[in-house]
C-alpha cells in the first residue's frame, strides 16, 4: 500500500491504529488540526474542511485512512459536524480521485445506518438514515451523508473501502472519551442510576485489526460492520460490578425520566467546561439501538474475530483506573 496518510489520528481509534501500523512496519504520516502527536512521524497541520489543506496532505501518500470526524451527541454542534464530517469527507474524496490514491479506507459509523426495524438484524445492506428520521442523531445523519459522498466517489472510479464500527471500548483512551468517563463513574459508583437502553460494543484493538485487514484485503466498494456484543447500560454496569466485586449503579431510569434531567446536565457541563455525554441525542441513540448487529461479512472476508465485551471492559477499566480517577 506504500505510504499511508491518516486523518483523525488524535482520536481513540486513530491513536491505536497509528501505533499498530508503525509496529507492522508501515510508512505513515498524519493530518492534524490542533495538537501534534507524540510520535516520530510526519505530521501535516491543516483544516479538513479546507480543500487546499487536504490536497497538500493527500498528494504525499499512496493510500488514505480517513478517520477525522466531529463525534458529538449534541444537536447544537450540527453545523460543525456537517463541516467536518460531510465537507471534510468530500475534500478527501476529491483529493483521492485527483491524485489517484491506491485506496481510501473511510470510517463511517453504525449511527449512519437505519436501526429500524429493530427486530431484524442490521448488516451492510441496511439503508442509511435520512434527514427526516426522528430517531437518528445529527451525528448519524452527517455520517450517512458523508457515506453517500464516498459512494459517489466509488462510482467515479475511487478504490474505497468503508468501515462502520459500533460503540468503542478499549484501553489507550487518552482524553478520556465521554464513554470512558462514564465507565469510570460507574466503576467508582459516582452516579445514582444509569439509563435504560444500550448499544453494540466493540474493542478498539479489534477495530484496528479489522481496519488493517480492510486496507490490505477488503473488496473495493464494500462496507464492513465491526461490532461485537449488545449490552444495555445496566448490564454494562452490572458487569463492572461482577468483574471487580464493587458496588455499582444498579437502577436503570426510564427514558422519560432521564430526559427530564438533560437540562441540568447541560448546565453542569457549561459550568465545568467538560463535554456532556448526557444529551437528548445520546438518549435517542441508546433508546433506538438495534440489538442485532451482524459482523458476519467482516468475519468471512477480513478474518475479523472480536473479543468478548467482558474482556474488553476489564482491559478498558484497568487502563482508565491506572491513568484517571
Amino acid at each position: 500500500m506504500g505510504k499511508i496518510g491518516i486523518t483523525g489520528a488524535s482520536g481513540h481509534i486513530g491513536g491505536v491504529l497509528c501505533q499498530q501500523l508503525i509496529a507492522k512496519g508501515y510508512d505513515i504520516g498524519v493530518f492534524v488540526y490542533q495538537s501534534k502527536l507524540a510520535l516520530d512521524i510526519p505530521q501535516h497541520a491543516g483544516d479538513i474542511s479546507q480543500s487546499k489543506d487536504v490536497e497538500d496532505f493527500v498528494q504525499q501518500y499512496d493510500s488514505i485512512i480517513h478517520l477525522a470526524a466531529d463525534i458529538s451527541v449534541d444537536s447544537k454542534s450540527k453545523v460543525n459536524m456537517w463541516e467536518t464530517n460531510v465537507k471534510g469527507t468530500q475534500n478527501i474524496v476529491d483529493a483521492c480521485l485527483k491524485f489517484k490514491v491506491k485506496r481510501l479506507v473511510h470510517f463511517t459509523s453504525i449511527a449512519a445506518i437505519d436501526q429500524f426495524p429493530l427486530e431484524q438484524a442490521v448488516d451492510e445492506t441496511r439503508a442509511l438514515v435520512n434527514m427526516k428520521s426522528k430517531t437518528a442523531t445529527s451525528y448519524g445523519q452527517s455520517k450517512a451523508e458523508a457515506e453517500r459522498v464516498v459512494l459517489k466517489g466509488i462510482k467515479d472510479g475511487l478504490d474505497a473501502v468503508m468501515i462502520a464500527p459500533t460503540s468503542v471500548l478499549g484501553p489507550m483512551d487518552y482524553k478520556p472519551s465521554v464513554l470512558g468517563q462514564s465507565l469510570l463513574d460507574m466503576y467508582y459508583n459516582r452516579i445514582p442510576a444509569v439509563v435504560k437502553g444500550g448499544q453494540d460494543w466493540v474493542d478498539v484493538r479489534d477495530i484496528v485489526k479489522g481496519t488493517i485487514s480492510a486496507l490490505e484485503n477488503g473488496r473495493a466498494g464494500e462496507k464492513y460492520l465491526l461490532g461485537s456484543e449488545f449490552l444495555t447500560i445496566q448490564e454494562l454496569s452490572q458487569l463492572i460490578g461482577d468483574i471487580y466485586n464493587r458496588k455499582v449503579p444498579s437502577l436503570a431510569l426510564p427514558f422519560w425520566i432521564a430526559r427530564l434531567g438533560v437540562p441540568f446536565e447541560e448546565l453542569k457541563s457549561r459550568k465545568s467546561g467538560k463535554p456532556n455525554g448526557f444529551t437528548q441525542e445520546a438518549l435517542t441513540a441508546l433508546e433506538y439501538g438495534n440489538t442485532k448487529i451482524s459482523h458476519e461479512k467482516a468475519t468471512k472476508e477480513l478474518a475479523y474475530q472480536p473479543r468478548s465485551v467482558r474482556e474488553s471492559l476489564k482491559d478498558t477499566l484497568d487502563w482508565l483506573v491506572e491513568h484517571y480517577n
